[in-house]
Formats: C-alpha cells, sequence, structure tokens
C-alpha cells in the first residue's frame, strides 16, 4: 500500500481533502493575453517579410468556474485568404517545441474568410500556472513544429477587484 493511499483517508477524516483537491486544479481567476505575430516557418515556403499575419489572443476564466475551464478568444487577420488553420496553447516560449496540453486537431480550426480574417471564441479545459509561461502556436499544412506560421508568448495578469 502507497504512503498516497493512507493519506487520503486520513485528509478526509480531517476535512483536508477538498483543499488538496482543488490545489490539483485550481479554478482560473486571471486572464492570458498577447499579440500574434508571424514566425519564420522554413517548410512553409513563405518569408517572414512576404507573410503577413497578426492578430491577439485571450484567455479568460471561464464563468462557470470549473477548474482548469478557460475561454479562448483568437483574432486574426492572415494575407491568405480562405484557408483553414491549426492551433494549441503549449508551455514555454515562441519556438520552444514543447507539446501541447490539447492536440490541434482536438481543437475547432481557426477558419480564415476571404477578408483575411478569422475569428474563434471557445472553451478549452487548460491547466496552467500563473508563474509558468505559455505558448499559442497557430499551424499551416500539417502540426508540427515546422508547420508553425504564427506564435504568441502569453502574458498572465491578475483579475482586477
Amino acid at each position: 500500500m502507497s504512503r498516497y493511499s493512507l493519506l487520503v483517508p486520513l485528509a478526509v477524516a480531517c476535512g483536508v481533502a477538498p483543499a488538496l483537491l482543488s490545489a490539483q486544479a485550481p479554478i482560473p481567476v486571471g486572464r492570458w493575453s498577447a499579440n500574434i505575430r508571424p514566425t519564420l516557418a522554413p517548410s512553409s515556403g513563405i518569408g517572414a517579410a512576404t507573410m503577413r499575419m497578426y492578430g491577439s489572443v485571450n484567455l479568460t476564466a471561464n464563468r462557470a468556474g470549473t477548474p482548469g475551464s478557460w475561454m479562448v478568444e483568437i483574432r486574426l487577420t492572415s494575407d491568405r485568404p480562405s484557408e483553414s488553420l491549426l492551433w494549441d496553447i503549449a508551455p514555454g516560449h515562441c519556438q520552444s517545441g514543447a507539446v501541447a496540453q490539447i492536440q490541434p486537431n482536438q481543437l475547432p480550426p481557426l477558419e480564415v474568410l476571404a477578408n483575411g480574417n478569422a475569428d474563434i471564441t471557445t472553451a478549452a479545459n487548460l491547466l496552467l500556472n500563473p508563474g509558468d509561461s505559455y505558448h499559442l502556436d497557430i499551424f499551416r499544412n500539417g502540426q508540427q513544429q515546422e508547420n508553425v506560421v504564427a506564435c504568441a508568448t502569453l502574458k498572465y495578469s491578475e483579475k482586477k477587484k
């Protein structure tokens, strides 16, 4: 029997279990945001000088108050209209190559319209620690690091009271 299995009943008896459980998945209270900028993706065949892609990303606590639940809002303008782009949120800074918590094919795609704009608002379950860093990757023609065409390093800010 592990130490953990002995501690759980003791924690329940002492009334500490709710605090332990909430520490594993804190209820989001702040906001993560960043500006989206193009990257120089070698396999995309697009140089940084010829590709224009910019926008913003905001993650706000889901009003439902569910632990790890965030509303993700992405606004994007691209010089390539009428395409579908994948995206993810991953630990670290842009181009770190870190593995995402949710794979891009499990998230709704960014649909760039004929006018070059894409807007999406969706819920996502992400465990984001305010003391760590995270980034948004936007992918074209695949979901590997070499397919990243734009990125945004997210910054955390506390919710104003």
